[in-house]
């Protein structure tokens, strides 16, 4: 986790705010939260509980506000259609989240409090080696670029974000390995994908008026 930019972590998490406050499930138990991963790959993921990682990187290969709408949308898409409940598969995972659940399953396994919480704390482990590694499959970025389109137009920002954050991952990340090439479908083919979509959404084009706190705060 990177903590060395306070006023950037708190401008992405105001961007997110107005993504999720427009949205169809505007309240998670701990609400969303955006924290940035001090890495120069190009990547971003989220984990069901509301939780979005950035990467230094992926901010740094924005262009707008509305780019990083276009990523952070897409995340929140992927927790609100509960995709990473989905991606996780493995037997010891479904335990502890069903172990975990309620105290009544947690009798019933016979597990005092101290076996249950190595269980959980095991298990998140694990989660976040299933979301970096294996990602999701391409019907669920599919997914969730089709709603992030949704979600940045019901929040004011231009759904085309989305694809100018694709195409700027296109031009960077052709031919490489790893990034959002290990976890999601090619830019060129999510880029295919959203412009089936992006054109039924009309929003008023008022992109400018965030460029100046973007290059403020993200450059």
């Amino acid at each position: 986790m990177w903590n060395g930019n306070q006023n950037l972590t708190s401008y992405l998490n105001l961007v997110c705010n107005a993504i999720t406050i427009n949205s169809p499930r505007p309240n998670v138990y701990n609400g969303y939260h955006v924290a940035i991963l001090d890495s120069n790959e190009i990547n971003a993921f989220a984990t069901s509980g509301g939780h979005i990682f950035v990467t230094r990187g992926l901010i740094d290969a924005a262009k707008s506000e509305d780019a990083l709408a276009g990523v952070i949308a897409h995340e929140v898409a992927h927790i609100q259609l509960k995709h990473s409940i989905k991606a996780i598969k493995t037997s010891r995972i479904t335990q502890a989240l069903l172990v975990t659940g309620t105290s009544a399953a947690g009798a019933a396994a016979g597990m005092n409090v101290n076996q249950l919480t190595d269980v959980f704390n095991e298990s998140i482990g694990e989660i976040i080696t299933t979301l970096v590694n294996n990602g999701y499959s391409r019907d669920q970025e599919y997914d969730a670029d089709n709603m992030a389109l949704s979600l940045l137009a019901s929040a004011g920002y231009s759904p085309s974000g989305l694809l100018d954050m694709l195409k700027e991952l296109n031009s960077v990340q052709s031919g490489r390995a790893g990034g959002f090439n290990k976890t999601h479908p090619t830019p060129a083919q999510r880029i295919t994908n959203a412009e089936k979509s992006v054109g039924k959404y009309t929003v008023a084009d008022n992109r400018i008026h965030r460029q100046i706190r973007f290059a403020a705060v993200a450059k």
